[in-house]
């Protein structure tokens, strides 16, 4: 999902999506009061026009065409004058809208690789078997640290 319409009653009167310049969403209207945005009806590789511009913050200003995101270079953020893909979206449990790469990531950062956090499993070695080769199993550590097999 790259919009999340908005709707009052049976009409879809606005799209969100998510900008990555900013952080958070922004929306196109394509009915009700001025402004309105004209809206090709492709939701995987939308086009809105005419542009978007935010007043105020980083003065965010942007063509959304073909699922991309053209930045103006009058915006004023590190994407200005950049295009980039449509972010992939989808909604928290909260109802915010958040892109997907968000979820491999605790407060913004990387989660850790899960095999770092898990010490790896050793096989029995082959002392540690019967001879039959199943496993013995612990019975205690003796004094030295070692352990005692039942037998």
């Amino acid at each position: 999902m790259r919009l999340v319409p908005l709707q009052i009653g049976p009409d879809i009167v606005a799209y969100r999506f998510w900008c990555p310049a900013c952080q958070h969403t922004h929306k196109f209207a394509v009915a009700g009061p001025p402004p309105t945005w004209n809206f090709n009806g492709d939701t995987d590789r939308p086009t809105f026009s005419p542009s978007l511009r935010m007043i105020g913050g980083n003065q965010c200003h942007l063509v959304l065409t073909a699922g991309r995101i053209h930045y103006c270079g009058d915006s004023q953020h590190a994407l200005a004058g950049k295009i980039i893909e449509l972010p992939e979206i989808f909604m928290d449990r909260n109802g915010r809208i958040k892109p997907m790469d968000s979820l491999h990531t605790l407060n913004g950062k990387p989660l850790p690789e899960k095999d770092a956090e898990k010490p790896p499993i050793e096989k029995p070695k082959k002392a540690d078997r019967h001879p039959s080769g199943v496993p013995k199993t612990i019975h205690h550590f003796g004094e030295d640290g070692e352990p005692v097999y039942d037998e």
